[in-house]
């Protein structure tokens, strides 16, 4: 049984630290619900849902005790205890049925959000949990009006584009043919489907003979970032290669990676990479941040440099609001990252105002069909193509001869793009991007790719 379920969406919030918990109410003890006699798995069962249902902190001594051994091996380095925690964020639960079968107890429930879900707790021998898992429920939708609908049945601002692409294409206005489009248009943010700018301004400086594939980048204080990732693990004075860099950037959204990369090739490249990709929105990517200095800016304990960053759009004039968000970057690049709030991170959603990245559906359409064209069209920059399928976001591609994908989330933001070609050679592309006021749970958000797995298969 798998331990845990985790969407791949490329997270740009630290994943060591805790999701802030909902406020909850303890939900109902399944064991109470039977006999005095102890049944292992429903009462263990009954305990992570008190667990999960309440705003008090998971004890991780309480929780390892509960663990048989192989699942904590299964699972390290993280632990349960994670899990639950990250659990905690999509209560308080409804619980609409209960049905168990000796080692086995499942139970039907719902999320804050009307997200329906099955947590299925499997205990060995002695009553010790050896398997658990938290799945949503996720329907099989028709057609992708269906896939919308469902998106925006979580509760959140939801555009959504599926579209045939046009790798041939070089005026960016015919890469992309809407099949179904619902708020493509309108400005969204981008998590860290940002990096797709990232990669190409890369790809830009590799053609040009700036930097090469095999170039090393050393890892400094003043460049780590927080996760996802993990070069901000490594010991300043570390060297990566500039390819390794790039597939952590992709594969694993790595932000120090990310932030490396942004300072070799220049913040200017990756802005022009933004205008020269198609993007019909470059001023909401200009200045272009690095993620160090969004968690700084965003979370930080100066109130001021939000302020600055958010009155900037209030300017009249377009080269004096963007002379003063390049000041607070540098403002920001003074800083030190150990001064962020992690736990107001996780819980606290920027507002559209706030420092970020922001593009349409649309925009991130052109951007994926932009790097295919880059390299297909120079020896240079062909390793963007494998790079870019090294993750492919969801479980079932089956149908799919390659997928390009990256997502990305903040609190309260998701967002996930895909390039794919089907068995008949044709391209489409698929992006969705999702904002709200309040956190997005780890289980919602799993539910939301799930739905666009199916997505993709309408595209065989």
């Amino acid at each position: 049984m798998t331990a845990v379920a985790l969407a791949a969406t490329g997270m740009a919030v630290p994943a060591a630290a805790a999701p802030a918990p909902a406020s909850a109410a303890p939900a109902e003890s399944i064991a109470a619900q039977g006999s005095l006699q102890w049944q292992p798995a429903r009462d263990r069962a009954g305990r992570v849902l008190q667990i999960i249902g309440s705003d008090a902190p998971v004890d991780p001594v309480e929780v390892l005790a509960m663990s048989a051994p192989s699942l904590a091996a299964e699972l390290y380095p993280q632990s349960l205890a994670s899990a639950l925690t990250a659990w905690q964020a999509s209560g308080p639960f409804t619980v609409t049925g209960i049905e168990d079968e000796g080692p086995t107890a499942v139970t039907h429930l719902e999320t804050v959000r009307g997200v329906p879900a099955t947590l299925t707790v499997h205990v060995g021998p002695v009553g010790l949990i050896d398997g658990i898992t938290m799945l949503p429920d996720v329907p099989e939708p028709a057609g992708f009006e269906e896939v919308d609908d469902a998106v925006a049945a979580v509760g959140a601002r939801v555009s959504m584009l599926a579209a045939d692409a046009d790798l041939n294409a070089a005026d960016p206005g015919a890469q992309c043919s809407a099949v179904f489009a619902s708020g493509a248009d309108e400005v969204m943010p981008l998590g860290s489907i940002f990096k797709l700018y990232v990669l190409g301004a890369l790809g830009d400086a590799v053609e040009a003979g700036e930097i090469g594939w095999d170039d090393t980048l050393t890892i400094t204080d003043d460049v780590k970032s927080l996760p996802s990732g993990e070069l901000q693990n490594l010991p300043s004075g570390s060297t990566v290669t500039v390819r390794e860099a790039a597939e952590k950037m992709i594969s694993i959204s790595d932000n120090t990676a990310a932030d490396m990369l942004i300072h070799a090739v220049g913040r200017d490249r990756v802005e022009a990479a933004v205008r020269s990709m198609g993007d019909g929105h470059p001023a909401a990517l200009t200045p272009f941040p690095t993620t160090r200095e969004m968690f700084i800016i965003g979370w930080g304990p100066d109130p001021s440099l939000r302020q600055r960053w958010a009155d900037a759009a209030d300017l009249p004039d377009a080269a004096a609001a963007e002379a003063e968000r390049r000041a607070v970057l540098a403002e920001a690049d003074t800083r030190s990252l150990d001064d962020v709030d992690l736990q107001q991170l996780m819980r606290t959603p920027l507002s559209p105002r706030d420092i970020g990245w922001f593009a349409s559906a649309q925009d991130v359409c052109r951007a994926h069909v932009a790097l295919q064209r880059l390299a297909a069209g120079d020896d240079a920059a062909a390793p963007i193509r494998g790079i870019l399928a090294e993750n492919p976001g969801v479980q079932n591609v089956d149908g799919l001869r390659y997928v390009a994908y990256k997502g990305g989330s903040t609190p309260g933001k998701l967002a996930g793009s895909w390039l794919v070609t089907g068995a008949d050679g044709a391209s489409h592309v698929l992006v969705f991007q999702m904002a709200s006021d309040e956190p997005i749970g780890v289980i919602e958000q799993n539910y939301v790719f799930g739905l666009m797995e199916q997505a993709l298969g309408m595209f065989g």
